[in-house]
């Protein structure tokens, strides 16, 4: 391995890996050469199962698939219209979650979210890929009919969009909320700055509603905190380079494989 800056680090092994790990090389990465290292570097676990092929986390940009997929995405489910309509469902659902975790901690149980999960019967028992859609709500469905009027879209590709759905929407939130509270059992007075601001809002308004998030700036600042201390993804997804091209005066070669090292970034210190 040979390091040829604080920035990038050149080849080794069989590939050639360029890592970054300043904000200002990321910006030259993500931004000012984002076309030419947009390239998808999909590792083994990935291709085994042709993932790459139809997932928009690794599909080409640039690909008539991918903006597909996007559009989809942004129209049926990211949309603010969406994300109002479903609004009281999500309400309901941390209602139920905040529930379990007081009758759990009242018997002193240990506190397992995923097992707490029941229902009646629905279309998800029968297609375990569709159960985090809850599709005994009706306003949820709206995403699955779109798929499946889709004539672009087989079912393989739906299974695969909605896998793409499951990982980026429970790994990430729920890793995020370990750390979160890891860090604050491990900083008490943090941790009693972050209640006491809670404790105030519903003083006020007897349950936390999605608007009162704005209102909460501590909070908003732990979540942070936890995002620059434990990204989800710390390398982001490899990157490859599809022509050579010239970054702080060194050549990325064609192919190489391009890392975004967010965790080192978020461990910075400032000079």
């Amino acid at each position: 391995m040979q390091i040829v800056s604080e920035n990038l680090l050149l080849p080794f092994c069989f590939i050639l890996p360029l890592i970054v790990t300043s904000p200002e090389a990321a910006r030259e990465v993500l931004k000012t050469h984002d076309q030419t290292l947009s390239g998808r570097d999909a590792p083994n676990s990935i291709r085994s199962i042709n993932h790459d092929k139809v997932s928009v986390g690794w599909l080409h940009p640039s690909s008539a698939r991918w903006r597909l997929l996007r559009k989809l995405m942004v129209t049926h489910l990211f949309s603010p219209q969406r994300i109002e309509a479903s609004k009281a469902l999500r309400m309901k659902k941390v209602q139920e979650l905040v529930k379990f975790m007081d009758e759990s901690s009242k018997r002193e149980d240990a506190v397992h979210i995923g097992m707490e999960a029941a229902g009646s019967p629905d279309l998800a028992n029968f297609f375990p890929f569709l159960r985090f859609l809850d599709l005994q709500d009706a306003s949820n469905s709206d995403f699955l009919d779109a798929l499946l009027d889709e004539t672009e879209l087989d079912n393989n590709d739906i299974e695969h969009l909605l896998l793409d759905m499951f990982t980026a929407g429970t790994e990430t939130s729920s890793s995020t909320l370990e750390w979160a509270m890891s860090e604050l059992l491990t900083n008490p007075k943090t941790l009693a700055k972050a209640q006491a601001e809670i404790e105030h809002m519903i003083g006020q308004n007897g349950l936390v509603q999605e608007p009162d998030i704005s209102e909460m700036p501590y909070l908003q600042a732990v979540v942070k905190e936890t995002f620059r201390l434990h990204p989800t993804v710390p390398l982001l997804l490899p990157r490859k380079a599809e022509t050579d091209v010239e970054i702080f005066g060194y050549l990325v070669p064609k192919d190489a494989q391009v890392l975004v090292n967010v965790l080192r970034m978020g461990h910075r210190t400032r000079p």
